[in-house]
């Protein structure tokens, strides 16, 4: 058995989520971090990871859940 995920992130939308959690990934660990929670640091950590991931893999579980598709089909 295959698992096999239809992309469903454009371009676009992958640069963005990219920035998005670079900037969130600053706040939460760069040097003198602005968000001075351990608690709050490790959410805005984890979603950036997982922001990091949905981009890079170009797919996202919650666009397939919603039906949104930003990449162009041919």
């Amino acid at each position: 058995m295959t698992l096999r995920f239809q992309r469903n992130i454009g371009i676009l939308d992958m640069m963005l989520r990219i920035g998005i959690s670079a900037v969130f990934l600053y706040a939460a660990m760069g040097p003198g971090p602005l968000i001075r929670d351990s608690f709050a640091a490790g959410v805005v950590t984890a979603l950036a990871v997982g922001n990091l991931v949905a981009a890079l893999t170009r797919f996202c579980p919650l666009y397939m859940v919603a039906g949104i598709n930003t990449c162009r089909t041919d």
